[in-house]
């Protein structure tokens, strides 16, 4: 009977990691100004990299931003897969014929070996190493998968950075951008 529940729990989060992938991966196929294939791609959607943010970090500023574009019944729901800091991976598949895929290793091994080694710098070993690089954190998906908020940052060196919490809408089969929540450059 245990291994049953478990077998049914594991067919769920697949499911729903299946699901954050191919609504991730419209996204980026639609918007592909905002995505570009130059840079690659870290493997897991994180937020650790992520700067802070009052617009998500604080639940209730984040429902109060929302609220327009979301049902309150899902608010819950919503605020529940904010939190879920579980690190998806992508779908190398779906993903590889448009990204270089990038382990999050990599960045840790990087980050080691300039903690390391002080004579190496670690913004030119990043740049020489990986060049340009996107995060994800966990899309946010409404209950009808016509709604999602999504957080990106991209980054290419200490001084050049940005980010954007934006939510997109399913439009016509096409997923546009219906509010910018919070963008920034560096």
């Amino acid at each position: 009977m245990a291994f049953l529940i478990f077998s049914c729990n594991t067919t769920e989060v697949n499911q729903e990691e299946k699901l954050i992938n191919d609504v991730l991966f419209s996204i980026i196929t639609d918007n592909p100004d905002i995505f570009t294939s130059d840079c690659k791609l870290l493997n897991k959607m994180s937020n650790r990299f992520m700067p802070p943010s009052i617009n998500y970090g604080n639940d209730s500023t984040f429902i109060e931003t929302i609220k327009e574009f979301i049902e309150e019944e899902e608010f819950y729901d919503l605020l529940r897969q904010k939190r879920n800091n579980e690190k998806y991976e992508f779908i190398t598949e779906q993903f590889k014929n448009k990204y270089e895929i990038i382990s999050e290793a990599k960045i840790d091994s990087l980050i080691d070996r300039t903690n390391t080694d002080k004579n190496l710098d670690y913004w030119t070993e990043f740049q020489n190493e990986i060049g340009c690089l996107q995060i994800f954190s966990r899309p946010i998906i409404s209950a009808d998968k016509k709604t999602t908020i999504i957080r990106h940052i991209g980054i290419s060196g200490p001084h050049s950075a940005g980010g954007f919490i934006i939510i997109f809408q399913l439009r016509n089969g096409k997923w546009t951008i219906i509010e910018d929540i919070e963008s920034w450059i560096s």
